[in-house]
């Protein structure tokens, strides 16, 4: 990882600069063909971020040219308007706010990857609006509303009959616990609890036709940090209700837990 900072004198303008590589050797073992063997690259980015004309107006670029896959190159591109602890406006394409794994960066992870409960419930990235803010004092509350296409990142053409509206609340009682799950520096017992929810109405194609689906999502979630320790666990349900009669309606869900503890600590 590297980091470069510049800054103007009235920190009306910054950039701070960032980059990340992950690499991998991956040898696969089995009884029916011939063993692989292979070196990759499963993360390889570059992050600007800073603030232009005033401390309150803020941007995010990021890029991926892991994996080879060129086609989504641009992970997320934003502006953000700081007004208050309370309402901050951002703009642009990000992090859907529905799961809190899905929220922590990818170095910031206890474990090497997020659970197979996020790859298949989280919301990705996708293009739209929220507004989000803090409340009470240690920003015990954190609140997240928005709107977006709800067809995925680097996606223009919104074919959904109803944007994806989320929603996202976190109580934190002992105060701020950001979207980490890494050691923690404070010596304080710190807990989240989240619950989120999401709907919109999905086109998806179902045989040969493309049906509009009422589709629902509900989440909840609690963490627990201590300098040495953390816990963490979701619920995760997903509704499908489609408008052809013939399909059937599903419903899927899943939780995980983890738990990790640090046996070396400053």
């Amino acid at each position: 990882k590297l980091t470069y900072l510049l800054y103007s004198r009235s920190n009306n303008f910054s950039i701070l600069f960032n980059s990340q590589l992950k690499f991998k050797y991956f040898y696969e073992f089995t009884n029916v063909n011939a063993d692989t063997s292979t070196f990759q690259i499963p993360l390889a980015r570059m992050i600007f971020s800073g603030n232009a004309f005033i401390k309150e107006f803020k941007y995010y670029l990021q890029t991926e040219f892991g994996k080879g896959d060129f086609d989504n190159l641009l992970l997320d591109f934003y502006t953000e308007y700081d007004y208050k602890e309370y309402l901050k406006f951002r703009v642009g394409q990000f992090k859907v706010p529905y799961n809190r794994q899905n929220l922590v960066t990818d170095n910031s992870l206890l474990f090497t990857s997020r659970s197979i409960t996020n790859e298949e419930f989280n919301l990705g990235r996708d293009i739209g609006f929220k507004l989000y803010g803090y409340l009470f004092d240690n920003k015990k509350l954190e609140y997240q509303l928005g709107a977006f296409n709800g067809n995925g990142m680097n996606n223009e053409t919104d074919s959904n009959r109803f944007p994806l509206m989320i929603s996202r609340i976190t109580y934190m009682p002992f105060g701020y616990l950001p979207y980490d799950e890494r050691l923690f520096s404070d010596d304080d017992f710190k807990v989240a609890i989240g619950a989120s929810g999401a709907y919109t109405e999905l086109i998806e194609a179902i045989g040969d036709n493309d049906i509009s689906t009422d589709t629902i999502w509900l989440g909840s979630d609690i963490t627990a940090k201590t300098q040495n320790s953390m816990f963490q666990s979701e619920f995760l349900y997903r509704y499908k209700n489609p408008e052809d009669v013939a399909t059937d309606t599903t419903t899927a869900m899943a939780y995980y837990a983890q738990y990790g503890y640090f046996v070396f600590s400053n």
